[in-house]
């Protein structure tokens, strides 16, 4: 059971332009939204296979990403493949960026059409050796600059969705305003350890 609420004061209503009711409903989503993003990486943080290490040194590499890919493809996890990395572990001097920046440790892309060419010209790629890439801001390095990335198969968890998003008002006279709800019941659970990786690398 999830729920956001904002009590709307009747003094703010009468003393604003726009709508805020509207604006309260728009918070009330964003909240519980990063509530399911924030709930999904705790359950991923628990995968048994880690690519990476807690050891402040350890940065990414090419090989990281092939051992992950050949790590899902050797437990049958059914494709496509998915990488979701905090925006320090992809954009950063050590980053997933770096794998693509023509250096001698780096991935040779260069030409067009190439991935390293969509780094180059855009700062970002949708997909880059078999995994398809998304940045997650709820994904933040510990104080140790450690960022836990994911590269996982859909089938390694379970998000079942019990009642869909709902807004609620109660109005409130003793605070003379109304408190807006917005609530919605789900879970969430790892399904195959196998079937997703751990990316655990520095972001310095």
């Amino acid at each position: 059971m999830h729920n956001a609420s904002v009590l709307l004061k009747d003094i703010a209503s009468l003393g604003t332009v726009g709508d805020l009711a509207a604006i309260a409903g728009q918070l009330i989503g964003q909240c519980l939204i990063t509530q399911k993003e924030a709930d999904l990486i705790s359950i991923f943080t628990t995968l048994s296979t880690n690519q990476g290490t807690t050891a402040t040194s350890t940065n990414l590499a090419p090989a990281d990403l092939y051992d992950a890919y050949g790590s899902l493809r050797g437990s049958y996890a059914p494709l496509p493949y998915n990488l979701v990395m905090g925006a320090d572990l992809i954009w950063s001097s050590v980053g997933l960026i770096s794998l693509f920046d023509n250096s001698a440790d780096a991935v040779q892309t260069q030409g067009l059409g190439t991935v390293g060419e969509d780094w180059a010209r855009n700062g970002y790629a949708g997909m880059a050796l078999g995994f398809s890439i998304f940045a997650d801001g709820n994904i933040t390095a510990d104080a140790s600059y450690i960022s836990d990335g994911i590269a996982f198969s859909k089938a390694v968890a379970k998000n079942v969705i019990k009642r869909g998003f709902q807004i609620e008002v109660d109005r409130d006279i003793t605070e003379v305003g109304t408190e807006i709800v917005g609530t919605d019941i789900r879970g969430e659970a790892i399904l195959r350890q196998k079937h997703g990786n751990l990316m655990s690398f520095a972001t310095t």
